[in-house]
């Protein structure tokens, strides 16, 4: 197995049956923030009902226009992230649109920011799922069952500073109250990540029944919407999909309707661990992986 940094499609003509590579040719496109976004507009823009998962989004420079009257219409407040940004770096949330923010002239996508989530013990959540992708025509995904919810230090409260309710860990790590789950177990929530099985016990709980089913739906939806862009991405060498996959981190927001929202694709999805929690799901979801692929 080729993991790491993309080879080039001459390279990938060259791979044996035996020899695999964890990047589908011209995916690589779907890491940058932008493109989710704007892919997303085309097919609103064409009435298809595939975009309804994904926030309003504008990329920047070339929206700013569009930006501003939708601000001056009452829109917002937005997360505004840099288009190439990893980690966490460079989020912030934005209330005001300016003219001095527009003429930056940088680029950035500026998505609307969810006001209404779903919340657990009070608190806000979103969850990391992975996608794999074993071809893209056909096109052929695998939701993994298993993933965790990253949820914020404090309950939610809209007076107090917003910042305070970006689920991102990069944040939430220097809060007082951030705390990493001790244990990996699934009988009981801990610490600012949950396992997914948790997560999902609680919505039963509530008699929220069917919200996997929706997220998984919402997770389809999106690729669908991609195929004709990656179907073109990877022309010329499709003979070599076979020796190809791509592993998709997704995130995912419930609104308080039990809406799902997709906020972001990450081809790239981190493999490091730092806790218990992250070591059972993030290895079940390679060793999965692995066999799926057929790799002995």
């Amino acid at each position: 197995v080729a993991w790491g940094s993309s080879l080039s499609s001459e390279e990938i003509s060259r791979l044996k049956p035996s020899q695999k590579h964890n990047h589908l040719p011209g995916w690589d496109s779907l890491n940058n923030k932008a493109t989710l976004g704007e892919v997303a507009r085309t097919h609103s823009s064409r009435g298809s009902s595939l975009a309804d998962n994904v926030p309003l989004t504008f990329v920047l420079p070339q929206h700013a226009d569009e930006l501003l009257a939708h601000h001056r219409r009452g829109g917002g407040p937005y997360i505004v992230k840099p288009v190439g940004g990893t980690r966490g770096k460079g989020i912030r949330l934005m209330t005001e649109v300016s003219d001095a923010f527009l003429k930056e002239r940088r680029r950035l996508v500026v998505q609307q920011y969810i006001m209404n989530p779903h919340l657990l013990q009070g608190r806000k959540y979103d969850l990391r799922l992975y996608v794999a992708v074993t071809s893209s025509d056909p096109l052929r995904l695998y939701i993994h069952e298993q993933g965790y919810g990253r949820f914020c230090s404090e309950e939610y409260d809209l007076s107090r500073p917003q910042d305070l309710h970006i689920t991102n860990s990069n944040f939430q790590k220097f809060h007082e109250l951030y705390a990493l789950s001790g244990s990996s177990s699934r009988t009981r929530p801990a610490g600012n990540k949950w396992h997914i099985d948790i997560i999902r016990r609680e919505w039963e709980r509530e008699g929220n029944r069917g919200v996997w089913e929706r997220i998984k739906t919402a997770i389809t939806k999106v690729f669908i919407m991609f195929k004709v862009l990656l179907k073109f991405s990877s022309r010329g060498v499709a003979a070599s999909q076979s020796s190809c996959f791509s592993l998709f981190g997704i995130d995912v927001l419930l609104d308080d309707q039990l809406k799902p929202w997709l906020l972001e694709l990450n081809s790239l999805p981190s493999t490091g661990t730092s806790s218990p929690l992250d070591i059972e799901v993030k290895t079940s979801v390679i060793n999965d992986l692995l066999h799926l692929l057929g790799l002995v």
